[in-house]
């Protein structure tokens, strides 16, 4: 519940999609004291696909989501360089993924 209330609080509502988008999970890392969750959806891993790390310390949570062409930033924190490094390698990954696999490349936006 605790976690449900921080990505609502970023702005992500749509636990669906998140779940749905999480589903082929990849493991859990621990970076310090921030753990990061990320996965994709089944059989679409290039374009549907979500990260979020929460933070052991703060209590802080942020996430993206690869949708629609889009990477998606759900955070409090609007500056991409302060944003947790595991959120940003996420990001990176995804879109080296997308150029490596010939995929379009998504844009970062806010929400």
């Amino acid at each position: 519940m605790a976690l449900r209330r921080a990505l609502a609080g970023v702005g992500l509502r749509d636990y669906r999609k998140l779940d749905h988008y999480t589903g082929v999970a990849g493991p859990i890392a621990l970076e310090g004291d921030d753990v990061l969750i990320a996965g994709c959806a089944p059989h679409r891993c290039m374009d549907m696909s979500a990260g979020i790390v929460a933070s052991l310390a703060s209590g802080e949570v942020h996430a993206a989501v690869l949708d629609g062409g889009f990477i998606t930033i759900y955070s409090r924190q609007k500056n991409y360089d302060r944003l947790p490094a595991g959120l940003k390698n996420w990001v990176a990954e995804s879109i080296e993924s997308a150029r490596e696999f010939g995929g379009p490349v998504p844009q970062v936006r806010y929400r």
